[in-house]
């Protein structure tokens, strides 16, 4: 650099730029984070969340499923297009979110038609993606689903900063999934001590609620026992 006044004009751009990446990054953290906040069930969280990734990202399509590691199974929780919540089931590129629940990593694939890992991928093809970004909802070492989003469109694709923004909201989206289920967890067992508080004492509805909770299951014991009635 020569110090010429091109020069300190294409620095001043340049810090204008990061200032203004910098902001719309804590706005979006921060929007997410009142969504946890105020949002009284997980179905509307992640509603709000996907609503984010459409203003953050140019998505023309978005899914968010949950993963249930032991079953392998993957079930759509709420998705929508550009044009707003989809009537329609939203059929998303299998491969791509297998190999980020595989990698626990989030993937931006630009051109999966052409990519060697997905170019020969029946969903990639049938759908006539040209760009995806997939990021896992991560906590703790497990993959509790993820957040999808593609374009068939190949002007305007996925960059790294709006695989930064979804990573983001996936996490954010994890954090949701680990509090709703703390949530319910407390529930069941207020209902619990709230039945058994008539009829038994408190170290006996502590055993109870201290144990693994199944749904729809109660632990049990086999013994012999005395029962005296007077």
């Amino acid at each position: 650099r020569d110090g010429s006044p091109l020069d300190a004009a294409g620095e001043g751009v340049e810090r204008d730029r990061a200032r203004d990446d910098v902001a719309a990054g804590l706005r979006l953290f921060g929007d997410a984070a009142e969504a946890l906040i105020s949002c009284d069930s997980l179905d509307e969280t992640f509603e709000r969340i996907l609503e984010l990734v459409f203003r953050s990202v140019p998505a023309e399509r978005g899914v968010i499923c949950f993963h249930d590691e032991a079953s392998g199974t993957t079930t759509p929780q709420v998705m929508r297009t550009l044009e707003g919540a989809s009537g329609e089931p939203i059929r998303i590129s299998s491969h791509i979110a297998n190999d980020v629940i595989e990698r626990k990593q989030s993937l931006l694939v630009n051109d999966p038609l052409q990519d060697a890992r997905f170019g020969g991928a029946e969903s990639v093809i049938l759908m006539n993606i040209r760009s995806a970004m997939c990021a896992p909802l991560y906590r703790d070492g497990h993959v509790g689903g993820f957040i999808y989003v593609d374009r068939q469109s190949v002007d305007d694709p996925f960059t790294t900063e709006h695989l930064q923004a979804l990573s983001a909201l996936g996490i954010l989206s994890a954090v949701a999934v680990e509090r709703t289920g703390l949530r319910e967890r407390l529930r069941h067992e207020q209902e619990i001590r709230g039945r058994l508080a008539r009829y038994s004492s408190p170290a006996v509805i502590d055993r109870i609620v201290g144990t693994e909770y199944e749904p729809g299951r109660m632990a049990a014991d086999e013994a012999d026992v005395t029962v005296l009635f007077a």
